[in-house]
């Protein structure tokens, strides 16, 4: 009688910590979904104020209705992210705690720009101390939620932490050094190198937190599989679930490059969209620097993809390929930017729209290449997402070729002819980024379905 007592409670228990973790996944990856939002528009936030002040257009309607779009998009972000952290209250009171303090932030953040400078001082003081113990908290919440799930998992949230405060002690050294005299420069060079880390530990907790979200659901999944009684895994088995296992760890790297490239597609896209508007921002010192940091990134992300790609061609050629066009892409982009400089006169107007032609070409090839690599993974597993690779591989080429056709319409003797191709003609340098940025975007998501696939 006791021992049935002792199962029924062990088994109502096991029940419970199914239902915790079912919650967890699910909330995680909201929370992952909101931390996007907010930075994401954070960013482009930045970019609108500082694009603004790089091409003296201040106090316009259209500069106040952008600022006012980006405020929106954190707040409904900070909104997702703390009713999910008070839906985790309930099960872990670090939670409940750090949304609170999230809250408080965000409450101090509004209030310092109503009041006057010296208090607005303090207020930023206090809201940035209030930031770090919500920072603490949430990893406290993060590394409990993991025990008894996945303890390696767990042990990374601690090691998260100590690196966040690290990087955060080392800043404000850096911040007081730039004020000590003869340390000046040195301290800048490290704040730089603080800023860097910094960017890289706030890639790190996405990362984590996109991975908190899969160990948690998948931990209910192995749960349902064992109580099925499902029979032991064969050799053949084991081999085939290390391989997907391989090639789910490489194509979600995949999709966070896919990801930045976005980002940064996006970006030079609005700066050409304000450098049209306001025609002196093309000679623009700032905006060159933001122009060419974005092709920088886009350039240093094929290199990241390539490596990748390599990695994975073990298990489809395609890979392999795709890597390839992603570097003769990136290749052939320098050399058009470049070619009034590297390139003698003659063959630099010999070649005219040629760079931006093959750049278009081998862009395509890298993503249809991709698309059959990663679509031959599903096979067997998803029908229906096989079937969306599938139309996907088709569609991209198709509208990159009409991205194309327009843009050599638009730079032949045909462009301002008619008011339609005035207006293409007019923003024909961007648009072809613009179309690439919204199918990345598909292909994002895509991906990242297709690696949670690969977990069954």
């Amino acid at each position: 009688m006791f021992g049935e007592s002792l199962e029924n409670e062990n088994e109502q228990e096991k029940q419970m910590m199914l239902q915790r973790s079912q919650s967890m996944g699910q909330k995680m990856r909201t929370i992952f979904v909101s931390s996007l939002i907010i930075i994401i528009a954070t960013g482009a936030m930045t970019l609108v104020a500082l694009s603004s002040y790089l091409t003296y257009s201040y106090n316009t309607s259209k500069l106040l209705l952008e600022l006012v779009v980006c405020a929106v998009a954190i707040l409904v972000g900070t909104i997702l992210y703390c009713v999910s952290l008070f839906s985790l209250g309930g099960y872990y009171d670090a939670f409940k705690t750090a949304g609170i303090l999230m809250l408080v932030c965000t409450g101090l953040t509004l209030v310092k720009n109503l009041v006057p400078e010296g208090l607005a001082s303090l207020v930023a003081l206090v809201s940035a101390i209030l930031k770090i113990f919500q920072m603490k908290y949430f990893v406290e919440g993060s590394e409990t939620s993991l025990r008894g799930v996945d303890a390696k998992l767990s042990e990374k949230w601690d090691l998260y932490w100590r690196a966040y405060m690290i990087t955060l002690i080392a800043t404000i050294v850096c911040e007081l050094g730039i004020y000590a005299p003869g340390l000046s420069s040195i301290a800048g060079v490290g704040e730089a190198i603080c800023s860097i880390a910094a960017l890289i530990i706030g890639i790190w907790m996405l990362v984590l937190i996109n991975q908190t979200s899969q160990a948690h659901l998948k931990f209910v999944d192995g749960s349902e599989k064992d109580k099925s009684g499902e029979h032991a895994e064969t050799p053949e088995e084991t081999a085939l679930k290390a391989s997907r296992n391989d090639i789910k760890k490489r194509i979600n790297v995949i999709s966070w490059i896919i990801l930045v490239f976005v980002i940064a597609l996006g970006a030079i896209i609005y700066v050409c969209m304000r450098t049209q508007q306001y025609y002196y921002g093309y000679f623009d010192q700032g905006i060159q620097v933001i122009s060419w940091g974005c092709r920088y990134v886009l350039w240093g992300g094929s290199v990241v993809y390539a490596v990748m790609t390599w990695l994975l061609k073990k298990h489809h050629k395609a890979f392999w390929i795709s890597g390839i066009c992603a570097i003769v892409a990136s290749l052939v982009e320098f050399v058009g930017i470049y070619q009034g400089y590297i390139l003698v006169p003659i063959l630099h107007r010999t070649l005219g729209v040629m760079p931006t032609v093959l750049n278009m070409v081998a862009w395509a090839l890298q993503i249809v290449f991709l698309t059959i690599a990663i679509g031959s993974c599903v096979k067997n597993i998803d029908a229906s997402l096989e079937r969306k690779w599938v139309v996907f591989k088709w569609a991209y080429p198709i509208a990159m070729g009409v991205a194309l056709v327009l843009y050599l319409i638009c730079n032949s003797k045909y462009a301002y002819q008619t008011r339609i191709l005035g207006w293409l003609s007019y923003y024909s340098y961007f648009l072809r980024y613009a179309v690439n940025m919204v199918l990345l975007i598909i292909l994002f998501v895509f991906i990242k379905k297709t690696g949670n696939k690969l977990n069954t």
